[in-house]
Formats: structure tokens, sequence, C-alpha cells
């Protein structure tokens, strides 16, 4: 009888690089290649996304699929002189790439990206509500929302449902945050090193066994929580 020992995870000629190793990413592409977001979609929902950029796709139509400004109340999502969409539709869905000796690539490069442009809070109400309605049709599975301020209670009220609609359609919602934490008042704390967490969520088969999975290492660490349908990483 021979022995056989487990395959090891695949491993790039080129280094990843080091936004991506904080956060697992690279460890995520190894062990799961298979979990890439194919057939899938994330919505975008900021400044706008540049479509045009060979990372994202390079046209409207092959990576960038839909979309809406709801500022200019068009259907040209393209990114204004902020790019912060495009940098977190490429954190989220970029293709593979190599610059500068390091790997990069989106944590699902096989997804699909919508990308809904807004300006202030309710502009925000009204893109989350069209996730609401177009869930289906682009088989909508995560929303990135920012939100630039000017709300009030009316629009807190649309947002709160429409968040609270998307979870009972298993649609993960995420927002960035502390960008501003001195200011709000909040201290900070010194650790001795930077800490960088990013919650995403990747499809889950129903064959995968259920079970909460991590990985620890040298300064970074990978979770991945078994949510059903799918994987709450």
């Amino acid at each position: 009888c021979t022995k056989l020992e487990a395959l090891e995870g695949r491993q790039l000629l080129t280094a990843w690089g080091a936004q991506e190793r904080l956060i697992g990413q690279d460890l995520v592409a190894s062990q799961f290649p298979q979990l890439t977001g194919a057939g899938e979609a994330v919505v975008v929902i900021d400044s706008g996304v540049d479509y045009n950029h060979p990372s994202l796709g390079g046209g409207w139509g092959k990576r960038v699929v839909a979309g809406w400004d709801f500022g200019s109340n068009d259907s040209d999502p393209m990114s204004s002189s902020y790019a912060h969409g495009t940098g977190v539709a490429g954190m989220l869905a970029a293709s593979p790439y190599d610059y500068g000796g390091q790997h990069f690539q989106g944590i699902v490069p096989g997804a699909k990206i919508i990308a809904l442009r807004q300006t202030n809070t309710s502009q925000l109400a009204a893109a989350l509500q069209w996730v609401v309605n177009n869930k289906a049709k682009y088989n909508i599975v995560s929303v990135n929302f920012t939100d630039f301020g000017g709300g009030n209670k009316t629009t807190a009220t649309s947002i709160k449902a429409s968040l609270a609609t998307l979870a009972s359609m298993n649609v993960y919602a995420a927002m960035p945050s502390g960008n501003g934490g001195v200011k709000s008042g909040v201290s900070a704390h010194e650790s001795g090193s930077p800490r960088d967490v990013l919650w995403f969520r990747i499809s889950r088969k129903e064959s995968e066994p259920a079970a909460v999975r991590g990985k620890v290492d040298m300064a970074r660490m990978m979770v991945m929580i078994d949510r059903g349908r799918y994987w709450h990483c």
C-alpha cells in the first residue's frame, strides 16, 4: 500500500502583494482556487467605476455589466475625478495582474461588477433600492457601499429597510469604516503593527462540509464561517 501525501497549495512564481498577504487573499486563492465568483455579481455603490480600466474588463459590458448614475440620473456610472469607487471595484473583482514584481487580483476575479454612482445619502438610499429590485436579474450576492453624507431620518429609514430586505435575500452588504475614528472621538490604541480587517462573501456548495474554517499565519489570519448558502470570510 502506497501512502499518498496531501498536495500543497499552489504557489505563484511572482510574490503576492503586501495587502493581499495581509488579509490572507493569497491563502484563499491557493487553497480554494474554484472560488472565483463566476456566475455571480457584486455591486459597488460609490463614486463610480472606470469600466474602461484593463483590470476591470477594458470596456463597458465586459466585467462591468450594469450600472446607473443617481447624481446625473443616467445609465453611465463612469467614475468621477474621485477614484474611490474604482479602487473598491478593483479590490473586489479585478482580473489578476502583476506589477512591480508582485501579484495582485480581486477577491472574486470571476464575478461581474455592477456600478452605481452616487454622491450623497439620498442617492445611496435610491441605489440600495435598485439592488433590491434587480437582485434576481443579475444574481447579486454582495454590495459594498459608501455614504458621502447629507442624510436625514427619511433616508435612514429607507436604507435600514433596504439592508434588512437584502439580508433576507442572502445578499451580503458592507461599507468602509474607521477613516474618521479619531475625529469621531474614538481614541487610537497602539498595538505595535498595523491591522486591516476585510469581510467578504463567497458562494458555498451543499456538498461542502459544514464547519468554521480558519488559518493563522505570521501577522495574518483567515476565517471562513458557514452561513448555509455562502461562506462569510
